[in-house]
């Protein structure tokens, strides 16, 4: 098996990590960058990435200086997103879902790297900004315009069985859940996150990486998609 080298946009945040953490359990390389670098977590597959510290996008809206390391790359993966925006520290939902999606694809095609994944969304969950879901889709829509082979993957939400709020609720008994929504003590975010499927953080890195490293994966996947591919035997 040939070693790859992949870089991890976004690989110090929640699904970063765990992209990160398959990487390195496959045998390959994997180079995170983010504006946090190398997380505070003490687990023993953390020494085997390379994190890099650096804004995604640079003040002047150009790709930071991590841009020029790609040379040699076999697949970038484009983990980032937000929930929020913070206008005064230069986190929008343009600026990071859609800007750095298309600089980041075009460069990795005038470098050379094989493949570009980017995690996309499925639907909006209420309370969230419109623009949260719409600039994921004008990035989708970008991205047929770069002569790089991409793969886009669309899950619902992501959770991993135990973290927080989600993780609670995907984890929640089926009683519970219809008892919940009798009685209609939830928000409207707890009522869609009830009755809307979700995806395990850990199918979620796995798809994410098999699309990164199998060139017949192309285009964009569903949730359903995601489970299998993130599911079945990995053959790399």
């Amino acid at each position: 098996m040939r070693r790859r080298k992949i870089y991890i946009l976004g690989g110090s945040g929640f699904l970063g990590r765990e992209i990160c953490r398959l990487v390195v359990a496959m045998g390959h390389e994997p180079v995170s960058v983010s504006r946090g670098g190398r997380p505070a977590i003490e687990e023993p597959w953390v020494e085997g990435v390379e994190w890099v510290q650096s804004n995604i996008l640079g003040a002047d809206g150009e790709l930071g200086d991590w841009g020029s390391a790609l040379a040699g790359c076999d697949a970038l993966i484009h983990a980032v997103g937000i929930g929020e925006e913070d206008p005064a520290s230069g986190q929008s939902f343009a600026r990071l879902h859609r800007e750095s999606v298309a600089l980041a694809a075009r460069k990795a095609a005038e470098m050379g790297v094989g493949k570009f994944v980017f995690i996309s969304a499925d639907q909006l969950p209420p309370g969230l900004p419109q623009g949260y879901l719409q600039t994921k889709l004008d990035a989708e829509s970008d991205l047929q315009g770069v002569a790089i082979p991409t793969a886009i993957l669309r899950p619902s939400f992501i959770h991993d069985g135990t973290l927080g709020l989600f993780g609670a609720l995907a984890a929640m008994p089926t009683q519970s859940t219809e008892d919940l929504l009798e009685t209609g003590e939830v928000s409207a975010l707890q009522n869609w996150l009830l009755q809307t499927p979700g995806v395990r953080l850990e199918k979620v890195a796995m798809a994410a990486l098999r699309a990164a490293l199998q060139p017949e994966t192309l285009g964009v996947l569903d949730p359903a998609e995601i489970d299998y591919l993130g599911d079945a035997m990995f053959i790399q």
